[in-house]
């Protein structure tokens, strides 16, 4: 492309828009019309909004005066666009602008077809003479000839596309095309353009697909911005444009071209020199930082804030004093020693504790502590890129900045140390009891320890010490740990987090009064304490593989805890009734407690929202839940029925169970295997109605149950893999298909994949369509017997009126370890243009479907398992899914 060979075709600023739509309002303005509005915005298109203008008999002089002002209009032709005067009106007003001030027209035929509109006949006719039938007969000659004469228009017939996201982008560039090739007068008389132009065209290289960068600086009033102007008007057919005049700005996009799409152009216009030195500066610093994304965002964060360039300075020297520029831990020191003393003891902790932990188990466990807030300390740690906070809450540090806190405690001398983490001199603190007051935390790793024992007053003699935590990153059975019955902790701990802890139970002076997390997985527990304790601050407990443990603790006064893992406690027989009272309990993880017999028959509690019981075996009888559940498994469990109230957990997305259970309308993954009940369960019940106001359910796509034969409301049917459906209607429909095939293990070949993936492809009137659709079946080649795969298609088929159509589908087990006994199909169809979002089946199936479905709620008893479970997975498609695609 060439600069000067454009500098004379340029849009003109004579017109106040770029363009004016006419159109009619229910037709497309909250389709076709918000997206093309959305496009040219982008595109920076200045586009007429009518919103404001009040609809009347006649057009008012405001619209008028924006037809005149409007380089181009845009006439949308819409199956009712004839149905209103005003739009007659005012295509009469954009003809005699084409025609009198040369205005560019351009026409989308939206749903209908160009002889319709050239003739007004057809739908568009009817529409048309219903509007005329009011008005006299020069008035309908005038509409007849404007549209007839907008009808021989060359323009985009929406029926022909099949993406209205690529037509509207099409639409968008030929409108840039033709306003680049309006000659403009606005800069005549500006003296010397052509040369800067020539060396702007040479800078930029637009024939070149790597991105560059050009700056231009000077004095207010010299011509930056007609320059940058000029530029971006001769490339905008191209590129979208753009202007960068702030210091925020620059800083956001200067630091690496390699950060734009290939064949970018960034021009930027400053009066001041200084900008672009400090961009040099930005250039200096990344190669200190070695290129690597971390450093250059803790750099980068600390370096917020400082504007001079002499601030900057002294942190590229301070980068420039380490040896080796590619020890990235030595680079990121620079954003922790950078931070306030308050917030160096929260990155710290977070280095040494919290890292993965919950945001609002971190902020409890600092809520003692009155020289820190908590809530602004992690914020300062966010936006120096120390700590990232994911939307749910947790906390993550990337584990070099976790080593670089690591690395800080280690420089600290040993009597200022607030954190410990040395498995020595931890092991000195506790066997000869000389830790001190300003101990907070302590991290053991006992890996390396072969044995330790621990003075009865060490833990208590720190009395600040809150966070206790004794791990082995590598571990084995080698308890070397040897503990008094008399030792004593201290008693505002508030994380208490001991593996394989070596006692039968923690001290009867122990106080958990402050404790807010308590995890003892590995343990040799039996029991924790005696009798009811001041638990108002915990919130999670874990006491996973803890074989021994054989009694709770009163849970009376945990009314605040989310968390409860029990999982792999071999000897526990009970849950005490008690826990029923946890109000605020979300997750209850029970698995493989192989002896558990007993748990409270109530757990309706409003927060639960995740239960996992399998593998209990000996558990026999299952709780009332509350309805909120969202996660439910209790397989590999001796429970032989659930409560009614389970069949009404509407937010269920994932059950893991052996026996059926209804009206799970949000149902995501559902393990059925081995449940046998279920189809007596589907066979004696009907359907409720499972409608939801709710339009982000995401609907099952596949179903796999025992069957031979495909259903009859399948009313495409055929044996094989083949299935061929001819279409004739009269008037245009989009398609969708529900499939149904009969598929039987063959056992040729063996994989490890525990799908097996059956692939569909799509003739459509002798053309192959490009896109093959898969579908996935969990475990099929486990059973020996045939199976129906129900599946909704993505598929989907456009069909024009008056044209007969044949579709066929070809269907193939991608591995050959299936095969396909018969094929069946149901098509659904959608008005073109209808302005209910709701498919409706073909050959009045939507009426058949609503009258079994009343029939169901009147009480009858359905004797076709299969025309049950159909229509509910056809009309609501929501009760089971093997699989989902994404």
């Amino acid at each position: 492309m060439s600069l000067m060979a454009s500098h004379s075709y340029v849009p003109s600023l004579n017109y106040k828009f770029n363009v004016l739509s006419s159109f009619h309002g229910p037709d497309v303005r909250k389709t076709l019309l918000s997206h093309m509005r959305d496009q040219f915005k982008r595109y920076g298109i200045t586009m007429f909004d009518d919103q404001e203008i009040e609809r009347s008999a006649t057009i008012p002089p405001s619209l008028t005066e924006a037809i005149r002002e409007s380089r181009i209009s845009i006439v949308i032709l819409s199956r009712r666009y004839a149905s209103s005067g005003w739009c007659l009106d005012e295509l009469v007003k954009i003809m005699k602008c084409k025609e009198t001030m040369g205005q560019i027209v351009i026409t989308i035929f939206y749903g209908v077809e160009p002889s319709y509109v050239r003739d007004q006949t057809g739908d568009f006719g009817i529409a048309f003479n219903e509007t005329c039938a009011r008005k006299t007969g020069k008035k309908r000659q005038k509409w007849s000839k404007a549209l007839h004469d907008v009808a021989n228009i060359a323009g985009e017939d929406f029926l022909i596309w099949n993406n209205e996201a690529a037509m509207i982008e099409k639409i968008a560039k030929d409108v840039l095309r033709k306003l680049n090739a309006t000659p403009s007068r606005d800069f005549d008389g500006m003296v010397g353009l052509e040369a800067h132009l020539r060396e702007m065209e040479s800078l930029l290289d637009l024939d070149c697909d790597g991105v560059k960068m050009v700056a231009i600086s000077g004095p207010a009033g010299i011509g930056k911005a007609i320059m940058v102007v000029l530029t971006t008007m001769a490339c905008s057919c191209v590129y979208k444009k753009s202007f960068f005049q702030s210091i925020k700005q620059l800083e956001a996009l200067a630091d690496e071209t390699t950060w734009f799409g290939p064949g970018s152009r960034i021009v930027v216009t400053t009066e001041n020199k200084d900008i672009l030195r400090q961009h040099e500066l930005a250039r200096r610093v990344t190669y200190l930082c070695g290129n690597l994304p971390l450093g250059l965002r803790v750099v980068g964060s600390s370096l917020r804030g400082k504007n001079g360039e002499e601030e900057w300075e002294e942190v590229i020297r301070r980068l420039e004093t380490i040896l080796d520029h590619r020890d990235i831990e030595q680079v990121l020191r620079v954003g922790y020693e950078s931070l306030h003393e308050n917030e160096q003891s929260l990155f710290l902790h977070i280095a040494v504790f919290f890292n993965g932990e919950d945001g609002d188990i971190v902020k409890a466990m600092f809520d003692d502590h009155n020289n820190l807030d908590i809530k602004h300390g992690l914020n300062i740690l966010v936006n120096r890129s120390l700590i990232y906070m994911y939307p749910k809450g947790k906390i993550v540090m990337h584990k070099l900045l976790q080593q670089v806190g690591r690395q800080a405690i280690d420089r600290q001398e040993p009597w200022k140390r607030t954190i410990l983490t040395d498995a020595q001199e931890i092991c000195d603190v506790l066997e000869d009891d000389k830790g001190t007051r300003a101990v907070s935390g302590i991290s053991f790793d006992i890996s390396r320890i072969d044995e330790v024992s621990i003075g009865k007053k060490a833990l208590k003699k720190m009395h600040n010490l809150r966070f206790l935590k004794v791990y082995k990153r590598r571990y084995d059975r080698n308890y070397s740990m040897h503990i008094p019955e008399e030792m004593e902790f201290p008693s505002r701990l508030r994380l208490l987090q001991w593996e394989a802890y070596p006692s039968n139970c923690l001290p009867p002076t122990f106080h958990p009064e402050y404790l807010v997390k308590l995890d003892m997985k590995y343990s040799l527990i039996e029991y924790l304490w005696q009798g009811a304790q001041p638990l108002t601050s915990l919130k999670e407990i874990d006491l996973a593989w803890s074989c021994q443990l054989k009694e709770l603790p009163d849970p009376t006064n945990a009314t605040n805890l989310e968390t409860l893992d029990l999982s792999l406690c071999k000897s526990l027989v009970e849950i005490p009734s008690s826990f029923s009272r946890l109000d605020k309990l979300q997750k209850l993880t029970v698995v493989n407690c192989i002896n558990l017999q007993v748990i409270p028959a109530n757990l309706n509690l409003a927060s639960l929202d995740h239960v996992e019981m399998f593998g209990c075996s000996a558990l026999r009888n299952f709780p009332v839940i509350s309805t909120h559940i969202t996660t439910l498994s209790i397989s590999k469990t001796a429970v032989d029925d659930l409560p009614a109230s389970t069949r009404l957990c509407s937010r269920l997305l994932s059950l893991n169970l052996e026996y059926s259970i209804k009206d799970l309308h949000r149902l995501h993954d559902l393990n059925h295997s081995k449940c046998g009940a279920l189809f007596h369960q589907l066979l004696q019940t009907g359907p409720t109605n499972t409608k939801s106001d709710d339009p982000t359910i995401d609907y099952p796509t596949t179903v796999s149950l025992p069957g031979r034969e495909v259903p009859s409301m399948f009313d495409h049917r055929a044996v094989g893999n083949s299935l061929t459906i001819r279409l004739d209607f009269d008037r245009p429909l989009l398609f969708t298909f529900k499939v149904c095939l009969v598929v039987s293990p063959n056992n040729k070949k063996n994989t490890c994949s525990s799908t097996q993936p059956v692939m569909c492809r799509r003739i459509v009137n002798g053309h192959l369509d490009p896109t093959e659709e898969e579908f996935n079946l969990q475990n099929i080649s486990k059973c020996r017997t045939e199976h129906l795969l129900i599946c909704k298609s993505r598929l989907q088929y456009f069909h024009r009126a008056k044209v007969s159509s044949e579709v066929v589908f070809e269907f193939s087990s991608k591995y050959e370890n299936l095969d396909i006994l018969e094929c069946g199909a149901r098509i659904f169809s959608q008005a073109y243009l209808q302005m209910s979002n709701e498919s409706e089946p073909l050959e009045d199936d939507e009426e058949e479907f609503d009258s079994k479905e009343d029939e169901n709620h009147r009480g009858a008893t359905h004797t076709d398992c299969w025309s049950w479970l159909f229509s509910c997975f056809v009309k609501k498609e929501a009760l089971f899914r093997g699989t989902r695609r994404r």
